[in-house]
């Protein structure tokens, strides 16, 4: 719309140095009196009547409509590039959407697989305690580190979960996907 509308302002512009040509007309009827008797009708009305052509054309005007004409091109290219840029930023910001949250998905599997290294290292630590090899200190450790494991899960997927509306909304269909079932 601004880029139609300085186009517009552009040959408006450029129509300046068109010759214009009006008309004009009046009519007019005048009692020229002396006295203030306007209410008398036996006394004359004098008729009077205009008609005229008017042709105006400004062959210098002191460059101006040539610097309004490049100061318009100027802005013409301006919101071009205005444009170009808005749609390159909104592609920059799908893109790194869709990075980020492939990104999350990569970690979540890594946090998956923590939580399995640390499941095992549990059962082994466990197993050790039971026939005193461990410590209680040592036991604690490895639940505590099972515990973190699967709490960074828990935030790696509620990190996921807003990457993927991050990137529904950088693509525009954010209300379809939280409204469909």
């Amino acid at each position: 719309l601004n880029t139609q509308l300085q186009d517009l302002n552009r040959q408006s512009n450029n129509r300046g140095y068109d010759p214009s040509i009006g008309f004009y007309g009046t009519y007019a009827t005048n009692a020229q009196r002396r006295q203030f008797n306007f209410f008398d009708g036996g006394l004359p009305w004098f008729k009077s009547s205009t008609l005229g052509l008017t042709l105006s054309w400004t062959p210098f005007d002191g460059n101006q409509r040539r610097y309004r004409d490049r100061e318009n091109r100027l802005n013409l290219e301006t919101l071009r590039l205005q444009q170009i840029l808005a749609r390159e930023s909104a592609q920059l910001n799908v893109n790194n959407a869709q990075v980020s949250y492939q990104n999350l998905v990569t970690d979540i599997q890594r946090e998956r697989d923590n939580i399995d290294l640390a499941r095992k290292i549990l059962t082994v630590t466990e197993l050790e305690y039971k026939e005193g090899i461990a410590t209680s200190v040592t036991l604690i450790d490895s639940k505590d580190a099972l515990t973190t494991a699967q709490n960074n899960l828990a935030n790696k997927l509620i990190n996921l979960y807003q990457a993927r509306l991050d990137y529904e909304n950088a693509q525009g269909t954010i209300l379809q996907y939280v409204t469909q079932k």
